[in-house]
């Protein structure tokens, strides 16, 4: 799944967990998993902790939710969009 980390968080939603992720990533508004599509509505806490090679992120506007230290320690991270569902 685009070698992002998910969780099923309610029957139709999933949100982004802990990884080490790198370069610049893109979450997508929706994932199929098991012949079942979920929408991507929030970052988990510390999903992206950690990850210092993390350059750019870019959110769907599905996301209503970012957990605390989500970005913490992404010492590269030049940019990142906040959708207006925030």
């Amino acid at each position: 799944m685009n070698n992002i980390n998910y969780q099923i968080t309610d029957d139709n939603k999933v949100m982004v967990t802990k990884g080490n992720y790198s370069g610049n990533i893109v979450i997508p508004d929706k994932i199929a998993f098991q012949n079942k599509t979920f929408i991507v509505e929030a970052l988990g806490y510390d999903s992206f902790m950690g990850s210092t090679q993390l350059i750019s992120v870019k959110l769907p506007e599905t996301i209503k939710k970012i957990d605390i230290r989500a970005f913490e320690e992404c010492v590269n991270l030049a940019s990142i969009n906040l959708p207006k569902s925030l």
